[in-house]
């Protein structure tokens, strides 16, 4: 397993939408998916190689009920210069959060520079401007490899799995997460979300008790 780092984030205002085909409310999620926070910070650090993820603090997800905000837009279609049918947003307020990096040569002292950055969606409306601190780099006992529940959502390839030193996936909860391959163009990777239990890192896991 290679090495992490620990940061702390925080945000005024986030969305991190779940992807819903149909409908016109969109919900937010309570977790930073490894696309999300990676393909954020490597667009905002003009780089290709940063592998992230995260979720939020334990202490923010028990008042969250009291951060939830809802907007509404009206997204106009380009051609006709008509608006659509208005869509309703969830998103979170006053983010606390908690992201791990992987290690990577000078990345720790370009962050340092580039505090902030941008993240999520609803960001021509002023969300998603996202801070972090360096906090430290992980532990042998965080990265000991447990069994628990995955606290965030990962894609179900071999480079992640050999990333985050993963060994068995026990019984998945899966979906979809956006995994780009060029500026322009990208897929839908299978992927294990927040609940799976599997053996991994301790880090991104909640342990089950049995």
């Amino acid at each position: 397993m290679r090495r992490f780092y620990k940061y702390n984030l925080w945000a005024k205002m986030l969305c991190i939408g779940e992807r819903v085909k149909k409908g016109t409310f969109k919900p937010c999620i309570t977790t930073i998916p490894c696309s999300t926070i990676s393909e954020a910070l490597n667009a905002n650090l003009n780089r290709e190689d940063i592998f992230a993820l995260g979720f939020l603090n334990d202490d923010y997800l028990l008042e969250i009920d009291k951060k939830r905000q809802i907007m509404t837009t009206a997204p106009k279609d380009t051609i006709l210069l008509v608006a659509k049918l208005p869509l309703t947003t969830e998103y979170l307020i006053d983010v606390k959060a908690e992201i791990f990096i992987e290690e990577r040569d000078g990345l720790k002292e370009i962050l340092k520079d580039y505090p902030s950055f941008q993240m999520g969606a609803l960001k021509s409306k002023g969300l998603g401007n996202c801070e972090v601190s360096f906090d430290r780099t992980l532990s042998e006992n965080e990265t000991e490899i447990i069994e628990g529940r995955l606290r965030t959502r990962i894609y179900k390839d071999k480079e992640t799995f050999e990333r985050l030193g993963i060994e068995d996936v026990i019984k998945p909860l899966y979906g979809y997460l956006y995994k780009r391959t060029s500026p322009i163009r990208g897929y839908y990777q299978l992927s294990l979300f927040e609940g799976s239990i599997l053996r991994g890192p301790r880090f991104i896991m909640e342990e089950v008790k049995k």
